[in-house]
This record gives structure tokens, sequence and C-alpha cells, in this order.
């Protein structure tokens, strides 16, 4: 089925361009609240990734460009409950219980090499939320390069995934390290994350008088400028975009608000106040400040979710 969008724009501009007001109208902070929890989801999703295997990959540099002597630390810091095998010349297999869980191409570079060009292959690929569509089918392959003073790391879902290319899901982000030099960890790593990618994730809907529900495809389209952090639950000072559209499923369940929402401008930054991550979101020249919540895998806060996206369109 060709599929066609329903479009929430979501830009984020710096809170001094905005003519603030604050307005009683429920339904105005509704949509803002729902655009707080999207922008909740999104920040969860996106540390669980960062945290995958381009973590893994800066490990596995800590351990191979570290002597002999230093490795078993490393591996008993970072690779307690797995170990590291050798595969060829360039090729090493992170292993767990006799399973391979990833396996890591260094084309024969460090990560601290200027044009170094490493391929992760990951094949457990769990999707960090429930419901996320994942990357890949029997695995995902990820590259991390070394440009200049920064790393970038990138995935690009598989062809066949999505109807065209503007609904392949994927992710490429630039990291900057403050220090310079390559992290061995990046939960302990001061800098500056630029990005964009595409989440796809499910919801379903019943139409009337439907006895089973429609299976909805909702896409996030984001990019990320400038965000500081030292932690990828506290963004500091981070310009984020979030395109929020739905397939065609939504209209075969029942969305009525295409119209309403097609031109909804949601302007918004990212802070840390106090530890705690917030955001900015103004929408319909209306501006709140919103506490951006960590994501617990539970059913009550992967409902809230989905009650925000059915909420945008419905």
């Amino acid at each position: 089925m060709k599929k066609t969008s329903i479009i929430l724009s979501i830009a984020f501009l710096s809170a001094a361009l905005l003519n603030s007001c604050k307005v009683e109208d429920n339904s105005v902070k509704q949509l803002n609240q729902n655009g707080m929890v999207v922008t909740s989801y999104w920040q969860t999703a996106t540390q669980r990734l960062l945290l995958n295997m381009p973590n893994t990959a800066f490990h596995f540099n800590a351990w191979l460009s570290a002597s002999e002597e230093e490795r078993p630390g490393i591996e008993d810091q970072y690779f307690n409950y797995s170990k590291i095998r050798q595969i060829s010349d360039n090729e090493w297999a992170i292993l767990l219980n006799g399973r391979t869980l990833c396996s890591i191409n260094t084309g024969g570079k460090l990560l601290s090499d200027p044009g170094a060009e490493w391929h992760v292959l990951d094949y457990e690929h769990a999707v960090p939320l429930r419901d996320m569509l994942p990357f890949g089918k029997d695995s995902v392959r990820m590259t991390l390069r070394h440009t200049g003073n920064k790393w970038t790391s990138e995935t690009y879902g598989l062809e066949g995934m999505g109807s065209s290319a503007d609904y392949i899901p994927f992710y490429r982000f630039s990291i900057t390290p403050e220090s310079g030099m390559v992290p061995a960890d990046l939960n302990e790593c001061r800098c500056i994350v630029d990005g964009q990618g595409r989440y796809v994730f499910r919801t379903y809907q019943y139409a009337d008088n439907a006895d089973t529900p429609v299976e909805i495809h909702n896409y996030l389209t984001f990019s990320l400028t400038e965000a500081t952090t030292e932690n990828f639950f506290h963004w500091k000072n981070g310009l984020l975009t979030i395109r929020l559209s739905a397939d065609m499923n939504a209209y075969e369940a029942g969305a009525t608000n295409r119209l309403q929402y097609d031109s909804i401008l949601i302007q918004d930054r990212l802070s840390v106040r106090s530890g705690e991550q917030y955001a900015e979101i103004t929408m319909h020249d209306v501006t709140e400040t919103w506490p951006v919540g960590r994501l617990r895998e539970d059913h009550f806060e992967c409902g809230n979710f989905f009650a925000a996206l059915l909420g945008l369109f419905f």
C-alpha cells in the first residue's frame, strides 16, 4: 500500500527569539504535553541506542589499544559477562555463552587513528523500547568513523523495511569530545552531539465497528544540533527538531485531524535545571516548560507515549 503521511512539525529554536505567552486552554496544554511525552520517548530511545553499539565499539577500542598487561582489567570493566575473540587479522567477535553478540572489523586501525573506519555487526539488535521497529532483520550494521576531532556513528535500515527511502529507519550521530581524545566510555565523556535520524514505532487503533485494531506506523524524523551532554539523559543547550508523521493506516483507523496538525510548529530548546532535563515547548504561540522524564520499560509509561501519539492524530 502506498503510504501518505500526517505531518506534525516539531522545531526547536532559541527561547530568546520567541514571544512567549501562557493561556488556560486545555486543548493547547494537552498538545504541549503530548510533545513533551514524544520528547521523553526520543530521549530514552537515543540514550539506549548510543550506549549500545557505539559505546561497545569505544569500549573495544580501549581494550585493543591497551597493553597486554592492561587488557584483562579493561575486559573485566567493560566485558564482564562476555568474551573477546579474534576472528581474523582485523576482525573480532564479542561472545556471550557461546553466541556472537557482535563482530567488529577495524580495518587495521585504532579509533584514535585519523581516517579510521570501523564496521560493527550487531546480531542481537534488541530495540531500545517497546514497539520500536528494528533497524535490521537478522543483524544491524553500524559504521564508526574518525573525522578530525570527532567520531560519527551511523546505521541505516535495510531496503524493504519501508515503502520508500522516506520510511526506512536510520540514525547518524557525530560525537565531539571536549577533551579531543577518543573516549573509552560515552557515559564518562563530556561531549557535543549533532545528529539526524528516523525512529519508527507501532501504535494500534480500533476503527469504528472493527473487531481488530489497525496497526499504525509512526515516524519520528529528527535532527539534533550542538547538544552538550555528560549523560544522554541530560542534554544541555541542545536544539532538537522532530517531524512526526503517521502512515495511511491512521486514516483507515479514523484519523480526523490532518488539517489541524499539518501546520503546527512547536519551538523548543532542551536544558538541564538542578540536574533534571527540561524542554521549553511552544505551540500555537504558546510556550510551556515541561520536565522530560526517563521512560521505564513498563506498560503505564509506554502506554502514555502511544496515547500521546494517537492523541495528535485522532
